[in-house]
C-alpha cells in the first residue's frame, strides 16, 4: 500500500514573493530559525522568506498556510527547502510538501493613494496616544507622553532602561525630522538602529513605522524625489550590518513601502480618520510580540503626528 504524501496549501501568498519566486522556478530555501507561528528562511542570496500558519497578516516575502502551527512541518533550523518548479517546496525527510500553486496573492505595500482629509487624522492620533499610554508596553512606546512634542520629560517619568537610555538619541532625531530639511534625520538612524529588546529591536520598530509614513507621505513619496528614496534605502543599508538578519529586512522593505497587512490598513485608517476601523487595528497590531507592534505604532504616530502639524501649518499660511 503505498502512502500519499502529506501536502499543506497555501492560503495566501505575498505578490513580491510570488513574483520572486515565479522567476526563480528552482530553488532551495535554507531555515534561520523557526517559532511558534512562523519560519523564517532564506535563499542563497540572503533574501529572506517567511512562511506562517493560519491567523497571520501576510508580510513581504511571506506566506500564510492553513495550517494550525509550523510545528507541523518539523522543521529545524539548517533544514533545506527545494522548489520542484511548480510553486511546490518539499519539506525535508519526507514530511510532505507545500503548495503555494493556488495560494490568494495579496498586496504588501497601497495600492490605491492615500485620501487625506481636511483635518489630517488628529482624532486618529489621539486615539492611537491614549491606546499606547494604556498598554504600558515594554520597549520605547512609554516614550509617547513626551514626543514628538519635544518636551523635557520629568524625572519622575514612567517607563524602562530602554526609555531612560535612548531618550536623547530620539528626542534629536525627531527634533531634525520636524526641521525644514527632514531628510537630515535619516543620517541619525545609526544612533537608533539596533537599540532595545526583541528579534526586531524596539527602535527598529519605531524606525519602520517612521519609514513606512515618509514613503507613503507627499511629496515624499513622489517618484520624482529620488533624493528622498536614496536616504530611505540608505537606511537599510546601515541597518544590514548593526541590527538582526529579521531587523535588516524588515526596515529594507519599509523603506520600499511594504510592510505586513495591519501595518498598512493601520496607516490607511489614521490618515483618512477611519476611526471604526481604527480601533480594532490598533489592538490587532499591539498583539504583535512583547513590544514590536507597540514601537512600530509609536513610529508611526510620531510620523503622522509631524506631518498633520506641516498640513495645519501650511493651510493657515495660506489663508
Amino acid at each position: 500500500m503505498t502512502v500519499r504524501e502529506k501536502i499543506y496549501n497555501g492560503l495566501f501568498i505575498a505578490s513580491d514573493l510570488r513574483q520572486f519566486l515565479l522567476a526563480r522556478p528552482i530553488l532551495e530555501l535554507r531555515v534561520h530559525s523557526v517559532f511558534e507561528t512562523s519560519v523564517n528562511l532564506l535563499t542563497q542570496e540572503e533574501e529572506l522568506v517567511t512562511f506562517a500558519s493560519s491567523g497571520r497578516d501576510i508580510m513581504p516575502m511571506g506566506m500564510v498556510a492553513a495550517v494550525p502551527g509550523v510545528s507541523v512541518w518539523g522543521l529545524r533550523a539548517g533544514d533545506t527547502l527545494s522548489s520542484d518548479g511548480r510553486l511546490v517546496f518539499n519539506l525535508p525527510r519526507g514530511a510532505g510538501s507545500i503548495w503555494l500553486k493556488d495560494a490568494h496573492v495579496r498586496p504588501v505595500s497601497l495600492t490605491q493613494p492615500l485620501q487625506v482629509k481636511c483635518s489630517p487624522g488628529i482624532m486618529a492620533l489621539d486615539l492611537i496616544k491614549t491606546k499606547l499610554l494604556l498598554a504600558n508596553a515594554d520597549g520605547i512606546s512609554p516614550l509617547i507622553a513626551w514626543m514628538p512634542e519635544g518636551d523635557t520629560p520629568p524625572s519622575t517619568r514612567k517607563g524602562n532602561v530602554y526609555c531612560t537610555f535612548i531618550y536623547r538619541d530620539l528626542e534629536l532625531f525627531l527634533k531634525v525630522l520636524v526641521s525644514d530639511k527632514p531628510e537630515h534625520a535619516l543620517d541619525l538612524t545609526e544612533r537608533l538602529i539596533g537599540f532595545g529588546p526583541g528579534l526586531t529591536p524596539s527602535c527598529d520598530d519605531f524606525l519602520a513605522g517612521i519609514l513606512l509614513s515618509l514613503f507613503y507621505d507627499s511629496p515624499w513619496g513622489n517618484d520624482a524625489n529620488n533624493g528622498l528614496r536614496e536616504n530611505l534605502e540608505r537606511v537599510a543599508v546601515i541597518a544590514r550590518d548593526r541590527t538582526t538578519l529579521v531587523s535588516y529586512h524588515m526596515l529594507r522593505h519599509a523603506a520600499s513601502g511594504r510592510a505586513n497587512e495591519a501595518y498598512l490598513e493601520l496607516l490607511r485608517a489614521i490618515v483618512e480618520d477611519d476611526l471604526d476601523a481604527l480601533d480594532s487595528l490598533i489592538e490587532r497590531v499591539l498583539a504583535y510580540g512583547s513590544s514590536s507592534g507597540a514601537d512600530f505604532l509609536f513610529g508611526l504616530y510620531c510620523a503622522r503626528k509631524i506631518s498633520a502639524d506641516n498640513i495645519r501649518t501650511s493651510r493657515s499660511d495660506s489663508e
